[in-house]
């Protein structure tokens, strides 16, 4: 019970700092939009553990999964932003000037929030069913 509810505070600390220092600064950077997807994912793993009454230990999986998954769907909305300026397709050359280009913050979300709210419910199932 005690390691579970250490767990539950660190995990909405740095989650919450995170979010605090998104807003105040991040998203005036090249990296605000990625930040801001990453944040959005673990608030949604935080929201998934506490209605499912799953055990805190997930977030040490889960939370990490949200970053590659979010840069994946962040550099494909930046890649498909840069195409639609007439530039090349910054994942099919070495022409890395395409990737500098600004895209919203919210461009490439939906993607990415449907492929982890899957795997929160394959993670869900899989864990009551065969380690529950």
């Amino acid at each position: 019970m005690t390691l579970n509810l250490i767990l539950w505070i660190v995990v909405i600390i740095i989650i919450t700092i995170h979010t605090y220092f998104l807003f105040k600064n991040a998203l005036k950077t090249s990296y605000g939009d990625l930040w801001f997807k990453i944040i959005i994912l673990c608030w949604l793993s935080v929201i998934f553990v506490f209605f499912s009454k799953m055990s805190p230990l997930h977030f040490l999986y889960m939370i990490p999964i949200s970053y590659p998954l979010a840069f994946y769907f962040s550099t494909q909305a930046q890649a498909t932003h840069a195409i639609k300026r007439g530039l090349k397709d910054p994942l099919k050359s070495d022409d890395w000037q395409s990737f500098r280009v600004r895209i919203e913050k919210t461009e490439g979300l939906i993607p990415s929030v449907i492929v982890y709210v899957i795997f929160l419910f394959v993670t869900y199932f899989v864990t009551k069913y065969f380690f529950g």
